[in-house]
């Protein structure tokens, strides 16, 4: 395969993807930790603070 056929912004795209890959720092461990919080009282599920306020008329 010629490289000429090949656009300097796909070799340099490949070449960024291949040093990001082997230069790596931060290691992920994939594993996604869910911590049960208990709370009495949640702003955002309140059906209070969803309904919308009736217009005062004057």
């Amino acid at each position: 395969m010629s490289d000429q056929n090949i656009s300097k912004e796909v070799l340099a795209a490949i070449a960024m993807g291949i040093y990001d890959f082997q230069h790596q720092h931060d290691v992920e461990s994939n594993v996604l930790t869910i911590k049960h919080v208990s709370k009495d009282y949640l702003p955002w599920s309140d059906k209070k603070e969803g309904m919308l306020v009736m217009p005062v008329r004057k």
